[in-house]
């Protein structure tokens, strides 16, 4: 199991999801980036900084991926699991792979899906 935690601009949080974490496939990963983009687009909460927990590891034959965000809160106050893309469907993803955005308080949400 892989663990750690960074404290950043919630702006940057989403810019780095934007770009795929670093990721070998970060397509996941981007999709996720670009959703928190649309639902934050002008917040005040962009400048806000927040406490960034990334967990990655395996789950049975899966791989899962989480970063937990402490500070702030999904405005939306609702988890989303993202749509499937193109890739979803080529590839077979199950609804467990696809990216969630899960709502946890005021305070806190994560970004999450299996591989």
């Amino acid at each position: 199991m892989k663990k750690e935690t960074k404290t950043m601009v919630l702006s940057e949080f989403i810019e780095k999801m934007k770009k795929g974490w670093g990721f070998y496939r970060p397509y996941q990963v981007k999709r996720a980036g670009k959703r928190l983009e649309e639902i934050f687009s002008g917040s005040e909460a962009l400048t806000k900084r927040v406490d960034v927990t990334y967990t990655s590891a395996p789950y049975g034959s899966e791989h899962y991926y989480n970063w937990t965000v402490k500070g702030v809160g999904l405005p939306t106050g609702k988890t989303e699991i993202l749509k499937p893309g193109t890739p979803d469907v080529i590839f077979g993803s199950t609804i467990d792979g696809l990216p969630a955005l899960i709502h946890q308080d005021v305070n806190s949400f994560s970004v999450h899906f299996d591989n």
